[in-house]
């Protein structure tokens, strides 16, 4: 730990309790050979500067130090700094040599300078956000009739690899800004893990996007994927959808996917099935979006066998009947990871809702993987 040796320069900062929760003492330590110092005896004008310092020269000195601190952590109006200085932080304790059993400083009391020196006043953190409630989400209604919920919207690519090695499918996904739409219509609450109202409101979404006169064309575009839900395309049904929406009217350019969040889809999958049938039946595709276990496989190779390169949950079923060891390493490293999103191949039938629940895998919607 540093300590403080015989002639060191101290400066004592105080800063008043409109700045900060209380009184509390900033310090911070100049040597002798700083540059700011050494300025200021050039000019002639060390007086000044050296009126906040106080010079620690034996261990009396100290403990004096030690009750101006107390004084000033009591003061509440006392002064600010008079100009801004630079200086070097260190921990604060005894000079050396000193055998007297003088108490090391509160650490409540004393409080380390920043790095760069430069007392700045503590933002008070933001308040959490609300959690979504029925009046909430009676708010979001009634604001989303007169809302353009276009200018929400986002696109982003997402890539998904070929097991012909021809490289990635590129496609575009279409999906509602949660955190600014809640930003704009209700402030302070959360719209992003909304778990109370999370199917009504994939519901109530996932109908405005498909009401926007969106762009869906686009170069070397093999697939657009628009951001549904079970409720949403249940309710209306599929062709009603196709029918009415202006958007996909004018679709052509290629293959058109409905992506349900794997989570909706592993709480209900009677009605998630029904759902993909009909879209099917209709030559749409359907995909289920969250945690792709195999994401990790770009990460660390070591998770994977060598040879697993497809994206395929028939395969990773197989994989997982032969590495049963390997599974509670992924499940961990999927749990501590930040969300990311995939859409993969062969993983919206039965077998990808039996192995998500098998797995335990955390779920989410989250940013998708750029190409």
């Amino acid at each position: 730990m540093f300590r403080l040796k015989r002639g060191d320069i101290i400066c004592i900062a105080r800063a008043p309790k409109s700045l900060f929760d209380e009184a509390v003492l900033k310090i911070a330590f100049l040597l002798r050979d700083d540059p700011i110092l050494k300025q200021a005896i050039d000019d002639g004008t060390e007086d000044r500067l050296l009126r906040d310092f106080y010079v620690l020269s034996s261990a009396s000195d100290y403990d004096r130090f030690l009750e101006m601190a107390q004084a000033a952590q009591r003061a509440d109006n006392a002064p600010q700094p008079t100009q801004n200085r630079h200086f070097s932080s260190f921990a604060l304790a005894p000079p050396l040599g000193d055998d007297s059993k003088t108490a090391v400083p509160n650490s409540r009391m004393l409080t380390p300078l920043p790095e760069g020196g430069i007392i700045t006043p503590q933002k008070k953190p933001a308040p959490p956000l609300k959690s979504l409630d029925a009046s909430a989400f009676s708010q979001l209604e009634r604001a989303l009739r007169v809302t353009d919920v276009g200018r929400f919207v986002q696109h982003s690519p997402v890539r998904m690899p070929r097991k012909n090695g021809m490289g990635p499918v590129l496609m575009r996904l279409y999906r509602v800004d949660r955190a600014q739409l809640a930003k704009a219509l209700v402030p302070d609450h959360d719209l992003v893990s909304a778990s109370w109202f999370s199917s009504r409101l994939s519901d109530l979404l996932a109908r405005r996007l498909f009401a926007c006169d969106l762009n869906l064309e686009g170069r070397d575009l093999q697939a657009v994927i628009l951001s549904a839900s079970i409720g949403s395309l249940k309710a209306g049904g599929v062709a009603h959808i196709l029918n009415t929406v202006p958007a996909l009217r004018r679709f052509r350019a290629c293959r058109l996917v409905f992506a349900i969040d794997a989570a909706d889809a592993f709480a209900d999958p009677f009605q998630y099935l029904q759902v993909h049938r009909a879209l099917h039946d209709h030559n749409l595709g359907c995909a289920l979006t969250g945690y792709d276990p195999l994401i990790y496989a770009m990460r660390d190779p070591q998770l994977f066998p060598s040879d697993f390169d497809s994206i395929d949950w028939r395969l990773l079923r197989l994989w997982e009947e032969s590495y049963p060891e390997k599974m509670d390493a992924i499940a961990h490293a999927i749990n501590a990871s930040d969300p990311a999103q995939l859409i993969l191949d062969h993983c919206d039938g039965p077998d990808a809702l039996n192995l998500g629940t098998g797995l335990g895998f955390r779920l989410f919607c989250g940013p998708a993987l750029t190409s």
